[in-house]
Order: C-alpha cells, then structure tokens, then sequence
C-alpha cells in the first residue's frame, strides 16, 4: 500500500488539533453547564410565570450565537483584539443568565488575549464551540422543564 506524506502530516495535525481540543475541553468539564442557583433565582424572580425566564433564554440565544458567528469570523483573520471584545460581551451575557461553563471559557479566553497569549485564546475557541452546542441543548431541556 502506498504511503502519501503530505496526507498523513495532514493526518497528524488534525488528530493534534482533535487532542488539544479534548485536553482543553476537559479541563472545563467540571464546571457546570447552567449554574444551578442562577436558575433558582430566576425562577424566583419571575413568581411563577416562566414565560418571563423562556424569553430571557429566548433572548440570549440568537445574542450569544451571534457572538459566537464573530468570534469565528475574527479567528479566520486572527484580530485578537475584536476577539477579546468579543468574547467579554459573550462572558458577560453568559453570566447573567447562568451559562457559567461558556461565561468561564469566554472569560479565559479574554485574559489569554489580554496577557499577550492570543494564540492561546485561538485554541478555545473549539472548546467554545463544542460547549456552545451542548449548552443550546441544555437550555433547550431547561425552557420545556419549567410549567406551563
């Protein structure tokens, strides 16, 4: 069978990629997806009507994945700086509603940026993504757990 180098350092560099994002991810792992007194407070807030906390996630969404577009769109052209302010907004509305495992990633991100180590800050942004999916789930779960 005949061996292609350029495939296989293609290969390599790629199962690299797929190794540092496990690493990466797995050091976030331990930190909850949705923050559990975040949601008890909201639900308290809100009195019982929910479709005041389904439109705050209703809300959230379409910002966050917007962010997370530019945050994409930034790395294609490495500006570290529209990453960094990018990335504290997305911390920020991460936060307010409990997202503390995207809030945390985003937050690293943006000190890595601030300490000079953007390429650093490039490598999360995998973890960012593959978080970003396995939270939309979560909050998907969470919006029909809460009574009509």
């Amino acid at each position: 069978m005949q061996e292609f180098p350029i495939l296989s350092g293609v290969n390599k560099m790629l199962m690299t990629d797929i190794t540092k994002s496990d690493k990466l991810y797995g050091k976030y792992s331990q930190v909850e997806m949705l923050d559990k007194e975040t949601l008890e407070m909201l639900k308290k807030c809100a009195e019982g009507n929910y479709d005041i906390i389904r439109d705050v996630f209703d809300s959230f969404v379409p910002e966050a994945e917007e962010l997370i577009r530019t945050i994409k769109q930034q790395k294609e052209i490495r500006d570290k700086e529209a990453i960094r302010v990018s990335v504290h907004a997305l911390a920020g509305i991460c936060g307010s509603i409990g997202a503390e495992r995207l809030r945390k990633i985003a937050s690293d991100m943006e000190g890595l940026v601030k300490s000079g180590k953007g390429s650093k800050a490039f490598e999360l942004i995998e973890v960012l993504l593959l978080t970003w999916t396995e939270l939309s789930d979560d909050i998907t779960r969470f919006q029909h757990s809460l009574k009509k």
